[in-house]
């Protein structure tokens, strides 16, 4: 019986979903490409493998994993 319970707690737990990680991407600029330019310093906030926002400036984001990219420029969905 226990070994049955195991097994049940097993694969309820496996079909649960994952909780999204979240990041905060901090860019020294970032690349529009629809406008084919550089538009400034941002913040990328990513949860799980999708991107959720551009927000201008660098912004801390409650409970995200910050990540400064600020030498850098980002291109999101690359």
């Amino acid at each position: 019986m226990t070994l049955r319970f195991s097994l049940l707690a097993l694969a309820l737990a496996a079909a649960l979903p994952a909780h999204a990680v979240t990041t905060a991407l901090h860019c020294g600029d970032l690349f529009d490409a629809k406008a084919g330019r550089l538009v400034g310093a941002h913040t990328i906030v990513v949860e799980g493998d999708r991107v959720k926002s551009l927000q201008p400036g660098k912004v801390e984001v409650p409970g995200a994993t910050a990540i400064d990219l600020a030498g850098h420029t980002c291109s999101p969905g690359w």
